[in-house]
């Protein structure tokens, strides 16, 4: 043992210059890991943040129908509602269903939220994405073409502004569209509060900078990683964001009013047994499952924005589009089968009774159609089609 001791004595320095030679490419690693991450987290200016609060309000004197466009973060056709279920309710959403024009077929987007989004709002087939900056997306076209600034081809967002028509945005988690696109709408809402100049300075994100760089520490991530919690309750930022949308949809100045809910995706925090959402550490306990109980959660999430549209008088002469960014993709560990479609409604004006359209459609028109409306009333469910059939 002596011995032994008295070996690595000797040896101790050879083994010190050793692991400092092996620790050097490491230590580049992390250096260049950091460097990148530092540079990624921060705005193209770092002073820029501030600059996007949300524009100006143009409020025109037009009276005009409100458009109002809900994305329900992977709702999907058959599990949500042809092959649904029996013991999950979904009143409000099939009543919806029985007073709009349904297409039966709508082909989806895409299959992830983080190029499917972007998809709709330019109404071009977008197949992959880079981030690149904390203020922009570069997207990469179907087609292979040129990548495109995000920030710079904002579609449906920027065509409305143009017309003098003032914007609402909401998104209860997915992309940060209030920082991209703050300079375009009037009223915008990210997660749990509304988007106010000084939101995005460097003074106020010192935090996420530190937390950038320590993620990159070995050990310190996986810290970390377990500490991660929300400021609030699933239940709290439910509520908040439900503030937030019905300020928006009361508004009589926003014509067009865009809302993503992160309903029915992941997490899953809702028990629909008990009407009751659970705690913290009980959240994605059924990481199938809880999808079904979220269903339930994104129904009545719809009922409660329909009824603030009816307490103002705003219900029947708006027109109403319900779709989802992408199919659910563990349908398959439900039942077998695999989800190919999304759901695509659209109330016009006054429309009580159903109309159908069984051929496929590709949602990722429904910027055109947007468009559509705000030219020129759409009056049947062939004026829909005619814009969002699948070629």
């Amino acid at each position: 043992m002596l011995v032994s001791l008295l070996i690595f004595r000797n040896q101790l320095p050879r083994i010190r210059h050793f692991s400092t030679i092996l620790g050097i490419p490491f230590l580049i690693i992390f250096t260049i890991n950091t460097g990148v991450a530092l540079y990624k987290a921060t705005p193209e200016s770092i002073f820029s943040y501030a600059k996007y609060a949300a524009a100006e309000p143009i409020h025109s004197d037009r009276s005009t129908s409100p458009v109002i466009w809900i994305i329900f973060d992977e709702l999907d056709e058959r599990v949500g509602f042809r092959e649904r279920p029996k013991d999950i309710k979904m009143p409000a959403l099939d009543r919806f269903r029985g007073e709009t024009t349904v297409a039966t077929q709508a082909i989806p987007p895409g299959d992830v939220t983080l190029y499917s989004i972007p998809t709709l709002l330019l109404g071009k087939r977008i197949n992959a994405v880079k981030f690149e900056r904390a203020d922009d997306l570069k997207l990469i076209p179907e087609n292979g073409g040129n990548q495109l600034s995000w920030r710079e081809n904002p579609g449906i967002l920027e065509h409305l502004r143009k017309k003098n028509i003032d914007i609402a945005v909401l998104a209860q988690d997915a992309h940060p569209y209030c920082r991209i696109f703050g300079k375009l709408v009037s009223y915008c809402w990210e997660e749990s509060e509304p988007w106010v100049s000084g939101t995005w300075t460097v003074a106020n994100r010192v935090t996420v900078v530190i937390r950038t760089v320590l993620e990159h520490v070995p050990f310190v991530s996986r810290y970390l990683g377990k500490q991660i919690s929300t400021p609030f309750t699933l239940s709290v930022k439910y509520k908040k964001f439900m503030s937030g949308v019905k300020k928006a949809l009361v508004d009589p100045k926003l014509e067009f009013i865009f809302i993503h809910w992160n309903l029915p995706h992941r997490p899953f925090g809702y028990d629909r047994h008990k009407d009751t959402f659970l705690p913290n550490e009980r959240v994605d306990e059924k990481p199938v499952l809880g999808y079904l109980d979220n269903l339930e959660l994104t129904d009545q999430a719809f009922a409660s924005m329909r009824a603030t549209l009816e307490r103002v008088q705003r219900w029947d002469k708006a027109t109403v589009i319900v779709s989802a960014d992408h199919r659910w993709r563990k349908a398959e560990q439900h039942d077998g089968i695999k989800s190919t479609l999304v759901p695509f409604m659209v109330k016009l004006p006054g429309q009580q009774k159903q109309s159908l359209i069984s051929k496929p459609i590709f949602t990722a028109r429904t910027r055109f159609l947007i468009e559509k409306i705000f030219g020129k009333p759409l009056k049947s469910k062939l004026d829909v089609f005619e814009v969002m059939r699948h070629n």
